[in-house]
C-alpha cells in the first residue's frame, strides 16, 4: 500500500523524491526504487539515499514509520499475551 502511494506522488510531482547515491541519482522513482523505499522506511532504517522532499512524501514516509514502530509493537504484545495465557493455563487446576 505504501508502495503505491509514493509511486503516484511521485507521477504526480517528479520531484517529490531525492536521490543521493547509487545508480539512481537524479532519477524519478520508479516500482523497484519504491519498494526499496517503503521496506527501508517501514523498518525504520532510513539509509538517506531516497529522501522524501515533498510535504506530502514527507507526510507518507512518517506515517509508515510510525505504522512500522506500531506493528513491531502489536506483534511483541501479542506474543507475551499468549506467552502469558500458555503459563496460566499450565499452572491452572484440572478439572
Amino acid at each position: 500500500m505504501w508502495m503505491f502511494s509514493y509511486l503516484l506522488v511521485a507521477r504526480a510531482d517528479p520531484d517529490a523524491f531525492a536521490f543521493t547515491a547509487g545508480p539512481a541519482a537524479g532519477q524519478s522513482l520508479q516500482l523497484h526504487n519504491a519498494f526499496y523505499f517503503s521496506f527501508i522506511t517501514l523498518s525504520t532504517v532510513g539509509y538517506g539515499d531516497i529522501i522524501p522532499v515533498s510535504n506530502v512524501a514527507r507526510m507518507l514516509a512518517a506515517m509508515e514509520a510510525i505504522t512500522g514502530t506500531l506493528y513491531v509493537a502489536v506483534i511483541i504484545s501479542r506474543l507475551v499475551a499468549l506467552d502469558s495465557s500458555e503459563k496460566l493455563q499450565l499452572g491452572a487446576p484440572k478439572q
